[in-house]
């Protein structure tokens, strides 16, 4: 709830994702916005920090695909999920598949394989990924619907993996057109918490639950955390703290008329509904 400066750093980066490791370093990885990357093959941006955030060593991963989230496995290894892609623009390579990164050292090298996607959709990104305690691994991705153009007509869908990201079910449609940018949260009674960003009116962050692994949710009843301005908004993280409650992090478009900076990074402390039960 309080913040202080500790440094700055020399990174770049968008729409970045932090995982914390059990000997204490923090792994980041990002959209690339290297400047001096414009014109070359895309890269996937890698950092490391072994002091809190204060110094980073950086590295790079080929291809531009980001995932929403990277994780730490219970024997300490890092997992993170990809769309196989490596330009910028869709399709993805022609491939309907997952890209699963591990590393074994800190994210200083890495070991991918395939996962093959029930399905002949090319053209997602934005991947989102928890292993649940079940031991399956749940996914969500966000997906231009087949025959259209525009982030407003974009949606999200999850698969599942039962073999360790070997195969993945045959998607799922989730939510709304232009509901997108999933952040998925498994909350200690077993249910999930699936935070969003509402790309159609009210533009701003919303969180729905599920109560049976991922299946269905709770759509009627979404929780509006917080509104913006217009659509640029999103990239929700939801974490729940050790009281119960929860904590989302999140960008807004606050000051449409007050440019040149008009959006901020918000976060908001909250409890579920009573009647979410």
């Amino acid at each position: 709830m309080t913040w202080h400066e500790i440094g700055q750093s020399r990174l770049f980066g968008k729409e970045p994702s932090l995982a914390a490791l059990p000997d204490g370093t923090i792994v980041l990885v990002a959209q690339d916005q290297d400047p001096a990357n414009l014109g070359k093959e895309p890269v996937k941006p890698v950092s490391r920090s072994a002091d809190g955030g204060r110094t980073w060593e950086a590295s790079t991963m080929p291809g531009p695909s980001y995932p929403r989230n990277l994780f730490v496995e219970a024997d300490g290894s890092l997992l993170m999920i990809r769309a196989v892609r490596s330009g910028w623009s869709f399709p993805n390579d022609g491939s309907p598949n997952l890209m699963l990164c591990r590393s074994k050292d800190g994210a200083k090298t890495w070991e991918t394989s395939e996962g093959i996607v029930d399905w002949d959709q090319t053209e997602f990104d934005e991947v989102a990924v928890i292993r649940l305690r079940d031991g399956r691994l749940l996914a969500a991705l966000r997906r231009q619907i087949p025959g259209t153009d525009g982030e407003g007509f974009e949606d999200t869908v999850l698969t599942e993996s039962t073999d360790d990201g070997k195969h993945w079910s045959r998607p799922w449609r989730f939510g709304n057109t232009a509901e997108v940018q999933v952040y998925l949260t498994e909350l200690r009674d077993g249910r999930i918490l699936a935070t969003y960003s509402n790309y159609h009116l009210p533009w701003g962050v919303c969180a729905v639950i599920s109560r049976d692994g991922g299946r269905t949710w709770d759509l009627d009843r979404p929780v509006q955390l917080a509104l913006s301005a217009e659509y640029y908004v999103g990239w929700a993280v939801t974490l729940q703290l050790p009281d119960d409650s929860l904590i989302t992090s999140y960008a807004a478009t606050t000051y449409l008329k007050q440019p040149p900076e008009t959006t901020t990074c918000e976060i908001v402390r909250w409890n579920l509904p009573s009647n979410s039960n």
